[in-house]
């Protein structure tokens, strides 16, 4: 197939292209004129630099596609309109283009579990669930998704919502890593329990749902299918840096958010964006994040790593690398 992807430089971009080369389909890449696409470079794909933010700019780049896989997006951002534009305002972009061009082929929206918002202790959200984010980033994500679901006489869309996802290439649990590695975990508010996947996973559910007749105009969760209490998590993270002790300190969310105002303040001045924000400590500080994969394991996604071996290789490509 000919497939158009957005987001080929960022983590899950970089581990899906490979697999969808592997896989036959012609890609073509539409990024920024500012975008690094060094490391794609060997990759047998067609570069088309556009403007997401100019209508005019994306004339036309839909013509040839069987399938469009959405995944660029702003993860953090300086100003709460950094976060509308990056997931709102390009998605709505792209999705105008598609309408405009007549294209009737699928529109798969790699969104978030933060659209949803968290779960409660015990019981994994569902696809079905009336969302509630807490933070503008989920909201961003959330807003992208209604403007899919209004057009959806018009857009063959489907939607992903992964929760954290890890592995090769992955900057957030770096560092959480590095934090363990110096033997203390911050522990913000009462994060009891999360869901969590490997890049590779999200791969093979993209893969999955690829022009999927039953994912139209669907929504599906992906994960390992596991749920993972915190201090399960720190002592899987401990084990694989390969330290002895670690103390948890915890710390209340008052206090954290202090310190992630004053992290934007400095961010702010640098011109550049930091993960330690206080969208983040809303995220971090609900109670649960969990979430029920049934829904797309029914389309035959079988999860294959489970945090402990995922985790592991990860830290070796951070160590071979030199991150860690």
């Amino acid at each position: 197939m000919n497939l158009v992807l957005t987001g080929v430089t960022g983590f899950v971009g970089r581990n899906l292209v490979p697999e969808l080369l592997k896989d036959g389909h012609k890609l073509t890449a539409l990024v920024r004129k500012t975008s690094n696409i060094s490391k794609l470079r060997d990759y047998e794909i067609d570069f088309k630099v556009v403007d997401f933010l100019d209508k005019k700019s994306l004339g036309g780049v839909f013509e040839d596609a069987d399938a469009i896989i959405h995944i660029a997006g702003t993860i953090a951002g300086l100003t709460r309109n950094d976060y509308i534009v990056g997931n709102y305002l390009v998605t709505k972009n792209l999705v105008d283009e598609y309408i405009r061009e007549g294209k009737t082929c699928q529109f798969m929206y790699i969104s978030s579990q933060a659209a949803a918002g968290p779960s409660i202790v015990g019981k994994p959200r569902k696809e079905s669930d009336p969302e509630n984010p807490v933070s503008i980033y989920g909201k961003s994500k959330l807003y992208a998704e209604n403007y899919l679901r209004e057009h959806g006489d018009q857009v063959n869309f489907t939607i992903l919502r992964p929760p954290a996802i890890y592995g090769r290439g992955d900057k957030a649990f770096l560092f959480y890593l590095k934090t363990i590695k110096q033997h203390f975990f911050p522990h913000i508010g009462n994060l009891q329990e999360i869901s969590l996947v490997h890049v590779d996973d999200v791969v093979q559910a993209i893969k999955i749902l690829l022009s999927r007749r039953e994912a139209s105009r669907e929504i599906y969760f992906v994960s390992d299918g596991e749920i993972y209490h915190i201090y399960e998590l720190v002592e899987t993270l401990k084990k694989a840096i390969g330290v002895d002790k670690v103390y948890t300190i915890h710390i209340p969310k008052s206090v954290a958010m202090v310190y992630a105002f004053v992290s934007e303040k400095i961010a702010f001045l640098r011109g550049k964006p930091t993960i330690v924000n206080r969208d983040k400590i809303r995220e971090l500080s609900q109670e649960a994040w969990t979430i029920d994969i049934a829904k797309i394991k029914s389309l035959g996604y079988r999860p294959s790593k489970l945090f402990a071996d995922g985790i592991q290789e990860t830290v070796e490509w951070y160590k071979q690398k030199g991150w860690i």
